[in-house]
C-alpha cells in the first residue's frame, strides 16, 4: 500500500489535470454540492480570482485522493493590504469546502493537511462558511491543535434542510397553521387569476440553455436587486459566469433550473444544483409586481410536491442563511461559520490575538459609544439674537 502524501496544486491547469481523482473524491465524500467538483472550482477561480495566489491542497495515496482543501488569496474584511488564504467561494457561488473520504484514516489525513497549513503562504487562513459541526472539520480542528496551530471557530448561521418524505399530506400537516392557511390562500388566488405552470429547464439542449438562464435572471432583475443594481444582469460578467456554470452542470445532469409561469408571465425562478439525491436552492427570485401571489412560496410548493411524488430528490438544501420564508419549510438545519487558522509564526499569532481579543474590545467600545450618542439628549442650538430694530424704530435719546 502506498504511503499518504501531500499534493500542492498551484494552478487551474494542475487542478484540471487531477479532475478525475478530485471528482472521484467528491463522489465518495459526504458533500453533495456539485460546485465542489474540479471544473467548477477552476471556473470560479478564472472568474473571481484569476491573479490571486492559488493553493489547492490534497492528500493522496497512489492515484487516489482522500482529502482536498482549495485555497486562494483574499483580502481580510476592510483591510485590503492584509491578505489571507480563503476558500474558493463567495456569495455568488459556493465552490469551496473541505472534501474528505469518510472511510479514510481521518486523523492521519488531517495531520498532513495541518502540516501544509502550518507552511501556508499567508499570515492567516480565513475560512468562511464552513460546516464546522461536521466530523471532517472536527478531525481537522483536532489535528491543527495537535500541530500547534491556533484555531478560532465562530458560528455564523443555520441553513435549512427539507427532508422529502413519502407522503405529501403528512408533510403539509407538519406546517404551522399560519403557513398552511397563507399558502392555500395564495394558491387559490393564483388559480382564480390564471393557470400556473412550472417549467423545468434543466435538461434543455446546450444551444437553448443560455437563453433559459437569461430568462430566469430577467425575473431577478424585476426585483429589488435590479433596482439596487445588484442583480446578475446588472453585475458585469455574472450572466456569463452563470451561463458557463449551467452548461457544465447540464453536461453532468446536475443543473436545477426552473421558472414559474402564471397567466402567461414568468413570475419566479430558481437556479441551483442537483446531485446525490439532493436539490440545492441557491439563486431564487420573483417579480415584485406579483408579490401578492407570494410567488417564491408558490413555486417552492410546486417543486416540493413534485419531489414527493417522484421520491427524488430526497433532500432540499437552502444553501444560505435560514430566513423566515425558508424556516416555514425546513425540517432540520446545520451550522455554518468561520474558522480562522494561524500558522505557528509570531506575525500570525499577533494577528490572531488582534482578531480574537483586541478587535472584539474595540467593537464593543464603538457600539457603546454609538449607544451613548443615541441616548444623549439632543444639543439645543444657542438662542438666535433678536434682530436689531429698524431705523424708524430707534428712539432718540431724551434731552
Amino acid at each position: 500500500m502506498a504511503a499518504l502524501r501531500l499534493l500542492h496544486l498551484r494552478s487551474v491547469a494542475e487542478l484540471r489535470g487531477r479532475a478525475a481523482a478530485w471528482d472521484d473524491l467528491w463522489q465518495r465524500s459526504d458533500l453533495a454540492l456539485p460546485t465542489l467538483r474540479a471544473e467548477l472550482i477552476a471556473q470560479w477561480v478564472e472568474a473571481f480570482a484569476p491573479r490571486q495566489r492559488l493553493s489547492l491542497l490534497a492528500v493522496a495515496e497512489g492515484n487516489d485522493l482522500f482529502a482536498a482543501l482549495p485555497l486562494v488569496g483574499r483580502p481580510v474584511g476592510r483591510v485590503p493590504l492584509l491578505r489571507a488564504g480563503g476558500l474558493t467561494a463567495n456569495p455568488w457561488s459556493p465552490n469551496g469546502e473541505l472534501l474528505f473520504d469518510p472511510q479514510c484514516d481521518s486523523a492521519a489525513v488531517a495531520r498532513l493537511l495541518a502540516d501544509a497549513l502550518a507552511r501556508a503562504p499567508w499570515p492567516l487562513v480565513w475560512l468562511d462558511e464552513v460546516q464546522y459541526e461536521a466530523p471532517r472539520w472536527q478531525a481537522m480542528f483536532a489535528a491543527l491543535a495537535e500541530r500547534g496551530l491556533a484555531v478560532h471557530c465562530r458560528p455564523g448561521y443555520r441553513v435549512g434542510l427539507v427532508d422529502v418524505g413519502t407522503s405529501w399530506s403528512a408533510f403539509e400537516a407538519s406546517w404551522s397553521g399560519n403557513h398552511r392557511r397563507h399558502l392555500r390562500k395564495v394558491l387559490k388566488r393564483m388559480d382564480r387569476d390564471g393557470p400556473s405552470l412550472v417549467h423545468d429547464l434543466s435538461a434543455l439542449p446546450a444551444e437553448q440553455l443560455p437563453a433559459a438562464v437569461h430568462r430566469a435572471f430577467e425575473i431577478e432583475d424585476r426585483s429589488w436587486k435590479g433596482a439596487a443594481g445588484t442583480s446578475v444582469l446588472k453585475t458585469p460578467g455574472m450572466l456569463e459566469f452563470f451561463t458557463r456554470q449551467a452548461l457544465q452542470l447540464a453536461v453532468w445532469g446536475q443543473l436545477d433550473l426552473a421558472v414559474l409561469e402564471h397567466a402567461g408571465r414568468d413570475i419566479a425562478f430558481s437556479f441551483g444544483y442537483r446531485a446525490k439525491s439532493t436539490a440545492f436552492y441557491h439563486k431564487v427570485g420573483y417579480d415584485e409586481a406579483t408579490a401578492h401571489y407570494s410567488p417564491g412560496q408558490a413555486m417552492l410548493n410546486h417543486r416540493l410536491r413534485a419531489f414527493h411524488d417522484a421520491q427524488e430528490p430526497l433532500l432540499m438544501d437552502f444553501v444560505g442563511p435560514l430566513q423566515d420564508w425558508t424556516s416555514k419549510w425546513a425540517t432540520r438545519t446545520y451550522g455554518v461559520g468561520r474558522a480562522v487558522i494561524a500558522p505557528p509564526r509570531l506575525s500570525s499569532r499577533l494577528l490572531m490575538y488582534g482578531y480574537t481579543r483586541l478587535w472584539p474590545r474595540m467593537a464593543a467600545l464603538r457600539d457603546a459609544w454609538r449607544e451613548r450618542r443615541k441616548a444623549a439628549p439632543a444639543v439645543q442650538p444657542p438662542p438666535t439674537p433678536a434682530d436689531p430694530p429698524a431705523e424708524d424704530e430707534v428712539l432718540s435719546p431724551t434731552a
